[in-house]
């Protein structure tokens, strides 16, 4: 019979030789982790005010672009409310003047308060249409304010330094 505790004590020794090596790799990997970890927390604080300008300037794009398309379906509405609204005018203007010194205006006076009792919406349209030119012009100013921020944001958006 062999002596076999001088074995098993070689074997255990190996053992735990090896398990110091995974020990003082596990210990190298756990440190390099918090190192990677250090590392990455610092590039994305460094990081932080490109990504919040990014963001900022985005808002403010999205913020203008959507301004300045509404303000362009309003004036596109409203455009053609002006159009419909002359039309109107148009033709009430041509009957009330068809009526001066015209024979029967003559013998009949309370032909216009006809003209305004059969068809309001002459007169009312004659009153809207420099409601509306004034509004259109308030609103083509609007738009051209907000393409004028447009232009001055893209002349100040630079992109950052590397």
């Amino acid at each position: 019979m062999k002596n076999i505790e001088p074995l098993v004590t070689s074997v255990e020794k190996a053992v735990a030789a090896h398990r110091s090596i995974l020990a003082d790799a596990e210990q190298k990997a756990a440190i390099q982790r918090e190192v990677l970890t250090a590392t990455q927390a610092a590039d994305k604080a460094a990081l932080e005010p490109v990504a919040q300008a990014a963001a900022d300037l985005a808002n403010k794009l999205t913020e203008l672009t959507s301004k300045r398309v509404e303000l362009l379906e309003e004036l596109r509405i409203g455009r053609h409310q002006l159009t419909c609204q002359q039309g109107i005018a148009d033709e009430f203007k041509g009957l009330a003047v068809r009526n001066f010194g015209h024979q029967y205006a003559e013998t009949n006076p309370g032909i216009f308060l006809q003209l305004l009792e059969s068809r309001p919406h002459g007169i009312l349209a004659l009153l809207v249409i420099p409601w509306l030119e004034t509004w259109l012009a308030e609103k083509q100013e609007a738009l051209e304010e907000t393409e004028n921020q447009i232009a001055e944001l893209a002349q100040s958006a630079k992109s950052p330094a590397k």
